[in-house]
C-alpha cells in the first residue's frame, strides 16, 4: 500500500509489502514520487492509471509493470482511490504482485499450444500414412502382375522399401 498527495505524486506513507515488492525501502521512497524513482515500466500504464483517478476518482485492478530497485520488473495489479486527509487529497492505492501468476499463465499457454501442435502433427502422420497406405498398395498389387525378372520389378521393390520407410518415419 501507498498513499500519496495528489498534487504532487509524493509519498507520504508506504506499507512494508510495498517496499517488499519494488525493492525499495522506506526510506527511499517517502518525500519522492514515483517519476523521481522511475517505478512506472511502461508510460502507457500511468497514463491509464492517471485518467482513471481523473475521470472516476479510482481505479481497480489495472494490471501494470512496475521498475524495481535493481531495474528488474514486477507485474502489479493495482487499485487506488482518491481520499481526502487533513483536507488535502491523497491516493490510496494497493498493488498486489501477480508477477509469478503471469508467469504460470505464459508457461501454460506455451503447454497448451504444443498440445494443440501434437494433435496438429498427429493429423497429419495419420493422412500421410492412408496416403502411403495406397501408393504400397499399388505397388504390391503392380508387383502381383509383374515377373520377378521384368526390369520395373525391382524399382517397385525399392518403392515399396521407401514407402514402408516414410510410414516408419511418420508413426
Amino acid at each position: 500500500m501507498s498513499i500519496s498527495r495528489q498534487s504532487d505524486g509524493i509519498y507520504v506513507d508506504i506499507s512494508e509489502g510495498f517496499t517488499k515488492a519494488t525493492g525499495y525501502a522506506r526510506e527511499d521512497l517517502i518525500g519522492k514520487t514515483p517519476l523521481e524513482l522511475n517505478i512506472w515500466y511502461d508510460p502507457a500504464d500511468l497514463k491509464r492509471f492517471v485518467q482513471g483517478l481523473q475521470g472516476n476518482g479510482f481505479v481497480e485492478n489495472l494490471e501494470a509493470q512496475f521498475r524495481r530497485k535493481d531495474g528488474s520488473s514486477v507485474t502489479g495489479l493495482l487499485s487506488a482511490r482518491i481520499i481526502s486527509l487533513q483536507g488535502e487529497d491523497h491516493i490510496i492505492a494497493i498493488t498486489r504482485d501477480i508477477t509469478e501468476r503471469k508467469e504460470r499463465e505464459k508457461e501454460l499457454l506455451k503447454i497448451e499450444k504444443l498440445e494443440s501442435l501434437g494433435v496438429l502433427a498427429g493429423g497429419i502422420a495419420h493422412d500421410f500414412n492412408n496416403i502411403l497406405t495406397g501408393i504400397m498398395g499399388n505397388i504390391s498389387l503392380a508387383k502381383v502382375f509383374l515377373d520377378t525378372t521384368h526390369k520395373s520389378f525391382k524399382p517397385l521393390t525399392e518403392a515399396e522399401k521407401a514407402s514402408s520407410r516414410a510410414g516408419e518415419l511418420a508413426h
